[in-house]
């Protein structure tokens, strides 16, 4: 996933966003401290209002 993007969010098959992502140093540690797994860390997070 390219995050410089926008990406479009689905729920149940129907767009209900389309955001370009924010990388952040503290959704990477918060990613860590969840799952000290660095290959799968977390550079970014987006929250979305599911109707």
């Amino acid at each position: 996933m390219d995050l410089d993007q926008a990406v479009e969010i689905e729920v149940n098959g129907r767009p209900v966003a389309t955001v370009t992502p924010s990388r952040s140093a503290a959704t990477i540690v918060a990613s860590l401290a969840a799952r000290p797994d660095p290959a799968m860390a977390a550079s970014c997070r987006v929250e979305v209002e599911v109707p």
